[in-house]
């Protein structure tokens, strides 16, 4: 298990949210990861939908504006792709988020927190 050898008491959190997160949640082991928007598109697509419609729209965006993911990856005609970068995340035009069936608010959210990243 990933941070199973960690001293628990060597953590010092930096944030108020996080110290309160491990006062009231002895035991809680958080991680830290320097992926934050492989992990903050797919929930916010996920925000006020069935999980298909967050499921489609995250293939369908991933298919037309990601990369081809490397190695021999994919089966038959569609190989696999990996997640776009920040910056294409922001080039992507109106009408393909409402094509991919994600709302203004959604798609907004998505475009602040990339705009963000890319600096």
């Amino acid at each position: 298990l990933l941070g199973a050898a960690d001293d628990p008491e060597a953590f010092v959190p930096r944030h108020r949210v996080v110290a309160l997160a491990r006062h009231r949640r002895p035991g809680l082991r958080l991680t830290r990861t320097g992926l934050v928007l492989e992990s903050l598109i797919p929930s916010v697509l996920e925000q006020k939908v069935t999980t298909d419609e967050a499921y489609r729209a995250w293939r369908l965006l991933v298919r037309r504006f990601g990369e081809p993911a490397p190695g021999p990856a994919g089966f038959g005609e569609r190989p696999m792709s990996v997640m776009p970068a920040a910056r294409t995340w922001a080039l992507i035009p109106s009408w393909e988020w409402h094509r991919a069936g994600v709302d203004d608010k959604r798609a907004s959210t998505i475009l602040r927190a990339v705009r963000v990243a890319a600096r």
